[in-house]
């Protein structure tokens, strides 16, 4: 626990945005406040700023609160966040401040964008500000002593939800110099807010460091025209659901670039880099080079009254080869209303894009500057891999970008239409976090999340959020996605020796066993689980009912897991007996079948629905072996993988997809070492991905998120399978080096540690392979040239 505990502190001491210290659990005098507004806060932007005579360097901004929030001081960016904790708890930042006004007045300031309405990306909680200026432990200004600004309608406030799963889209109607002056001007002059005090929340550490936020700039590579048309096409991704998330009624919207997106249609497009002014009927396409996430920022000069609509994917798939902002089923567009002026915006949500289109709908704007301020963990790049086959160096980078993107605060999905913090998703990026890192920081803080609240809204009891934290609608759950968080609680503990945080959580692990008891059968297979059964993103989704085998050999290896953390022999015996249980019935003599129904005399009719990824769960989750299923195994490892479309090998078994069908596949493969297969499937599953946006995807085509945290795994398959590391030991400081068979001439790789880094490189032209590994580290297997 020591160990694990110094690594935590090791890794938030090297974040260059961090202040020299790890953020306090409290605050000395700051209490929570918000505006008095009679509890109208559905998506209510406040600005926050308190004046100070003679800033003195050293000086920290601590900030807690219910939505996101932005701070300055003297206008210019100082940090964002906050990082998410569970209901009803809290986390605390603390940002160094670092005023060019030292010998004058400096402006703190705080914007503030509380939702209020549930989302699978935040929790909706009564909204506050707890913050505080302190110095040398004295503090300089405290909440509610700051003054409250409405930000509206300079940020539209009644506007379409962005996505389903995320709260609302930004709109602006800006003010000349108005937003500047109350971040920056010493004596405002404006309107405030009356605060009032509102109740206090537990608070917790950060615990996970400080993203760095580099601003990136893109490229103008094409310009065209559109046309409006008169009646745009409809769209359900903005399904409009007061009753259940708490969104606007439609007949209240001020703006809705939803349907202004869907309006425009390309008409023409014109190649090459553009000039700085849009005209009107034009728009202009800009590349960031790559996927990347974070918040947009627009320099803008209209001579006139101009309306601008950006609009922004990860790929060109439009008409024209332009950008196609419904592809992802989410309102992605900016709307942008500029009376005469010069203005510099920025988005308080982070967005993830490589392209842009800028449209001038009424009158012309220039476009001084456009740029992304990254949002993304900080130390993913001090991880390295080079080898003889660039396909494989492009898919480590795509891996760590993916990574970097979707590891800020907790594992998300994906940085862009959810921002969510999926299990089973997280079952894989975890292990990416300890490979690029070598900490566990956010792990922690995702699993911290799970055990704050006593119990979680709006869901039946026992039962674990699919994604967290959240508000589930209307109840909703993934029962499957609960079971994988138990396997990723037992690897955890084996990477971090964390006993304190596994104990914590035992008593939801139990009360999930006992939840899963009254769908179990005669046979004591689970039997019609209720709600979203999910297997796989392929046809394994439509044979879930009324017994599903995969969601069967997931709930086996859940409950040894389980057994292993807890001592529990009982669910060790319960899951050997479900294993056999579903050889007996699901095993056809050549391949396992998905699914059994109830027929109405009461018998199970075993049905013939045979899926690629019910045989990988089998192989991954022990029900079988390459011992008790050789010609099986054979099949799988031979006539299966990415190359199955071209040679349409077994045509009568449903093909798999990317998560987690494909990756499941990987690692039964790494688990019997075969490193030549994996090396060609490795680059046939993902250099396509890497060259296309420089990231991984969620599923084996663009048809959805193309920067999707599992798939980050990518770089653990490549360390593992085609360097060498077959496993690392934290806790032990150990390694397991094998020489793997692929066709690479030379390999190297380093991967950081709180102890130093682990590099290992081998060249097949001559010499054994180097293992240099940092103090007090030990390689379990002899031979080889060492340095220490």
């Amino acid at each position: 626990m020591k160990r694990f505990l110094s690594l935590i502190v090791a890794l938030l001491l090297t974040s260059s945005s961090a202040p020299d210290h790890c953020a306090a659990a409290t605050f000395i005098e700051a209490a929570s406040c918000w505006p008095d507004t009679g509890g109208d806060d559905l998506n209510r932007r406040v600005g926050f700023r308190v004046a100070l005579q003679r800033l003195p360097p050293g000086s920290v901004l601590r900030i807690a609160t219910s939505g996101l929030y932005r701070a300055s001081v003297d206008g210019q960016f100082v940090g964002h966040g906050p990082a998410r904790a569970g209901h009803g708890h809290f986390r605390i930042d603390e940002w160094s401040l670092d005023s060019s006004a030292s010998s004058g007045t400096s402006v703190v300031a705080i914007e503030v964008a509380a939702s209020t309405a549930r989302s699978f990306y935040m929790v909706k909680q009564q909204p506050f500000l707890q913050a505080e200026v302190v110095c040398d432990g004295k503090v300089l200004a405290a909440t509610p002593g700051f003054q409250a600004i409405d930000l509206h309608p300079v940020v539209v406030r009644k506007v379409p939800r962005y996505s389903y799963q995320r709260t609302f889209t930004e709109v602006f109607q800006p003010t000349p110099g108005w937003n500047a002056a109350w971040r920056s001007v010493a004596e405002w002059d404006g309107p405030v807010m009356k605060l009032a005090q509102t109740p206090s929340f537990p608070l917790a550490e950060r615990g996970v460091p400080y993203p760095k936020f580099k601003v990136i700039d893109s490229t103008s590579v094409a310009s065209g025209t559109f046309r409006v048309l008169p009646k745009p096409p409809k769209r359900r991704y903005y399904g409009f659901h007061p009753e259940n998330f708490g969104d606007f009624p439609q007949q209240e919207l001020q703006a809705r670039p939803d349907l202004m997106m869907s309006s425009l249609q390309p008409t023409s497009l014109d190649p090459g880099p553009t000039g700085d002014l849009i005209q009107p009927g034009t728009f202009h396409l800009h590349d960031f080079g790559k996927n990347l996430s974070g918040f947009l920022g627009f320099r803008l000069r209209a001579e006139r009254p101009a309306k601008l609509l950006v609009t922004f994917d990860e790929l060109r798939t439009g008409p024209k080869e332009t950008v196609d902002p419904h592809r992802m089923k989410c309102v992605n567009a900016i709307l942008i209303e500029l009376p005469a002026g010069t203005y510099t915006i920025e988005t308080i949500e982070p967005y993830t894009l490589r392209y842009l289109q800028l449209h001038a709908l009424d009158g012309a704007v220039t476009l001084e500057g456009n740029y992304l301020r990254e949002l993304a963990h900080p130390h993913a790049g001090r991880a390295t891999f080079a080898s003889s086959d660039p396909r494989l160096d492009r898919i480590f980078t795509a891996a760590g970008q993916t990574f970097r993107q979707n590891a800020t605060d907790i594992f998300m999905d994906c940085p862009s239409r959810e921002r969510a913090g999926w299990l089973c998703d997280s079952f894989f990026t975890a292990r990416v976090e300890a490979n690029l890192t070598g900490a566990m920081a956010v792990e922690r803080n995702f699993l911290e999340n799970y055990a704050q609240p006593a119990k979680f809204p709006g869901l039946v009891s026992g039962m674990l959020p699919m994604c967290y934290p959240m508000d589930p609608n209307e109840g909703r759950y993934i029962p499957n996605w609960a079971m994988w968080f138990v396997l990723q609680l037992e690897e955890y503990e084996a990477r971090t020796g964390d006993r304190a945080l596994v104990d914590q959580l035992r008593p939801k692990v139990e009360a999930l066993f006992d939840f899963f008891k009254r769908f179990e059968n005669s046979d004591g297979l689970l039997e019609n689980l209720e709600e979203w059964v999910f297997v796989e993103w392929s046809e394994a989704n439509n044979l879930v009912q009324d017994v599903n085998y995969p969601s069967n050999m997931l709930y086996a290896a859940a409950l040894d897991s389980a057994s292993k953390l807890f001592g529990r022999e009982d669910w060790r015996v319960k899951a050997d007996a479900l294993r056999s249980t579903i050889n007996d019935q699901a095993f056809d003599g050549t391949f396992y079948r998905d699914h059994a129904v109830r027929r109405p005399d009461g018998e199970l009719d075993i049905r013939p629905d045979r899926t690629e990824v019910c045989q990988y769960y089998a192989f991954f989750f022990l029900v079988a072996t390459p011992e008790s299923r050789p010609k099986l195994w054979r099949t799988l490892v031979e006539e299966f993988g990415p190359h199955r479309r071209e040679t349409k090998a077994h045509p009568e078994i449903y093909p798999c997809n990317q998560l987690p069908g494909n990756m499941l596949r990987i690692e039964i493969l790494s688990r019997e070492r075969e490193t030549a297969s994996i090396y060609d499937e490795a680059i046939g599953y993902w250099h396509s991905m890497a060259m296309t946006t420089g990231t991984l995807w969620e599923h084996d085509q663009p048809t959805a998120s193309c920067n999707h945290g599992f798939a980050s795994h990518a770089a653990v398959v490549l360390y593992r399978d085609i360097l060498g590391i077959r496993s690392i030991d934290y806790q032990e400081k150990s390694i397991v080096f094998f020489l793997p068979d692929n066709p690479l001439r030379h390999c190297r790789g380093s991967l950081p540690t709180p102890d130093g880094d682990i590099i290992v490189e081998w060249n097949r032209d001559g010499g054994d392979p180097k293992i240099a590994l940092p103090p007090g580290w030990s390689d379990q297997l002899p031979g080889g040239n060492y340095t220490h």
